[in-house]
């Protein structure tokens, strides 16, 4: 194990003064390293650090509270802070007071920086009338669409506006909450349920319940094979790895501890096929960051490869590896479909908002649990655009004025209906034709077979009657 010292920071109304990398561990930082850290609020940066031994890079961003931007934290709490860093896109929330003040009864920001420029791209105002949950963390929830981690459970909102909606049902004391590779999840724990869900359904990716474990911060594989979730719990606190067969199951119970000592946030950077995680972790006035730099076959109670201890006066909290990376990314659905997802091949199509002239197309072909990305060219122009996705035997979709940053978008979501067997555009009674035509058949692979079932049956039938009328968007 390796261990680093980072130098003090002083903060200042300067924003970086070393060029940001792609590929770089971004941490949220609260103290000014000189005043000692109470419950009232207190300035924020946030900070490179090398992935490869947690060494300081110089570059950083103060993104203290000062009126028309910025956000302040609790100084001592541990409960907030949670980042979530989409691309080179950073997901933060907090308070608009100024340091040292308390927070009570402040009003709440979230928003989004460009961690290569420093540049705020999303912003949003939650006015204490309308909004008292406290901000856990937050994360990207597709195009201009955030998602809250609150004590009251998940909220979703959009930048530029004040209102949040309310997606987690009855769920509260939500932790964390993260785009992974288009899968929405928020970990869970209260009463007695230590979980990990998909946002916007029942579906529970994880449950240690039984296992005493308390559930913070999550992050998943882009396979979606392999989680991994850091625990504060005094007993059973650590990181642990949680792995499944395949993206229809929940994981498997129980996982790997990696790590013995109590975390808070995790994040993952997968590179050339290895899990590099990295968490943080605070208790009373010393806080920590951590390196593994091999997590998908590290063993049971693990030291990680380095650790970084907070200069006095401050705290980590949440943390994001930066990725320049210009694509799109996110998930595909593909609906009445009984057949394989991973490999089959989608085509997503880019046009200016509004507009039919089209500046990018091309095909790839989904992962598991239908996740897809695709490049985007270089010298790609950032703006709104809408993004549309199809795919042989199923309709067209759009998604309308999609926020598309010079490096890409991701958490974007597409439904795709069933039945277009012609691939005419439209599902009409040509498709209802073809289908009765080839009833009986076995042959694999076969629009006929609507489904994707292995066989042309009257459940084709009724696919086709179900979507009939519908048609390319």
């Amino acid at each position: 194990m390796k261990l680093v010292g980072i130098s003090l920071f002083a903060l200042s109304t300067v924003a970086a003064n070393a060029a940001w990398q792609p590929g770089s561990l971004a941490i949220v930082q609260v103290g000014d390293g000189i005043t000692a850290l109470t419950s009232q609020s207190a300035p924020v940066r946030l900070i490179e650090l090398s992935r490869v031994d947690g060494a300081a890079t110089g570059a950083q961003y103060d993104v203290t509270y000062s009126g028309a931007t910025g956000i302040v934290l609790t100084g001592t709490t541990s409960t907030d802070g949670g980042m979530h860093v989409n691309g080179v896109d950073a997901y933060l929330g907090g308070y608009q007071n100024l340091p040292w003040n308390s927070t009570s009864g402040s009003d709440r920001r979230v928003f989004r920086m460009n961690l290569l420029t420093g540049a705020i791209t999303g912003q949003s105002e939650l006015y204490a009338a309308i909004f008292t949950a406290t901000i856990r963390a937050s994360s990207s929830y597709g195009g201009d669409n955030f998602a809250l981690a609150t004590t009251q459970g998940v909220r979703t909102g959009v930048f530029g506006d004040s209102n949040t909606v309310n997606v987690s049902g009855s769920d509260t004391n939500v932790r964390y909450v993260g785009a992974n590779h288009g899968r929405h999840a928020y970990s869970i724990s209260t009463g007695g349920n230590q979980r990990v869900k998909e946002i916007g359904s029942s579906n529970i990716l994880l449950d240690v319940t039984s296992e005493n474990i308390i559930v913070a911060g999550h992050a998943m594989s882009k396979d979606g094979l392999t989680i991994y979730l850091a625990s504060d719990s005094t007993s059973a606190g650590g990181l642990y790895r949680f792995t499944r067969p395949d993206t229809t199951m929940q994981f498997s119970v129980p996982g790997v501890r990696i790590y013995d000592s109590a975390l808070r946030f995790v994040t993952l950077y997968e590179t050339a096929g290895v899990h590099q995680v990295f968490a943080t972790y605070k208790s009373g006035t010393t806080s920590w960051a951590y390196g593994f730099l091999n997590a998908q076959s590290a063993l049971p109670s693990t030291l990680p490869d380095w650790t970084v201890i907070a200069p006095p006066n401050t705290n980590f909290l949440g943390l994001g590896v930066a990725s320049s990376t210009n694509e799109l990314s996110g998930t595909v659905q593909l609906l009445d479909w009984l057949g394989q997802v991973s490999g089959r091949q989608v085509q997503v199509t880019v046009c200016p908002a509004g507009s039919s002239s089209v500046v990018h197309s091309g095909f790839t072909n989904l992962g598991a649990g239908g996740a897809f990305s695709i490049a985007l060219p270089s010298g790609f122009v950032a703006g709104n655009y809408d993004v549309y996705c199809n795919s042989t035997l199923f309709l067209k979709r759009k998604l309308g004025s999609v926020a598309i940053s010079a490096n890409g978008a991701a958490g974007l979501l597409f439904a795709l209906a069933n039945g277009d067997v012609d691939d005419s555009g439209e599902v009409d009674a040509a498709d209802i034709d073809a289908v009765i035509a080839a009833f009986g058949s076995t042959t694999i692979g076969i629009n006929e077979d609507a489904d994707g079932s292995g066989e042309v049956d009257a459940a084709d039938i009724d696919t086709v009657i179900a979507n009939f009328g519908a048609a390319d968007e």
